[in-house]
């Protein structure tokens, strides 16, 4: 999906509203909408009608990567937006075919592990104590962590099993 298509899909014929909301020119949320002119020039860097909030987020993301930072960190707006938006994403490892299922077993058996002792850990706070505020979102965060590798490793070992690989 190209960014002018994720903004169509979420504005629709409603940029003037969504203008007014925002605080913009409405001509400028409909640009969000629109596939740029110059989608045969390869050095077109937007590839929608017009820079959108999605065309910053990537190239902050590009410059993190550049930057040599760790995966976690340049794709935290993603994972903010997922958990927001109660959404779990997927990483998908490039080297795929290269996983043994084994490993996969293994990894998804000491995540499981993990998830356990995020629950143990939790309960006996809730029970002592309670749980702050801070504490709260700790826990949250390593929650939604465990559950994405979850998903990703039973993703992984379903495509091996049934030899569908991406």
């Amino acid at each position: 999906m190209k960014s002018h298509e994720a903004n169509k899909a979420v504005i629709k014929d409603r940029a003037k509203t969504f203008a007014q909301r925002l605080g913009l020119n409405s001509s400028t949320v409909y640009k969000w909408t629109e596939e740029s002119s110059c989608t045969e020039d390869p050095s077109c860097r937007y590839p929608s009608g017009s820079r959108n909030y999605l065309d910053v987020m990537e190239q902050m993301m590009e410059i993190a990567i550049a930057f040599g930072d760790p995966r976690e960190d340049y794709i935290s707006p993603i994972v903010y937006l997922e958990e927001r938006f109660k959404r779990i994403g997927i990483d998908i490892p490039e080297n795929i075919r290269s996983i043994k299922p084994t490993d996969i077993t293994r990894e998804l058996l000491k995540t499981a592990k993990e998830f356990g002792d995020l629950v143990t850990v939790s309960s006996k706070a809730l029970e002592k104590d309670g749980i702050d505020k801070k504490e709260n979102e700790k826990i949250q965060r390593e929650a939604w962590h465990l559950l994405r590798q979850t998903v990703a490793l039973m993703v992984l070992s379903n495509l091996q099993a049934t030899g569908k690989m991406l």
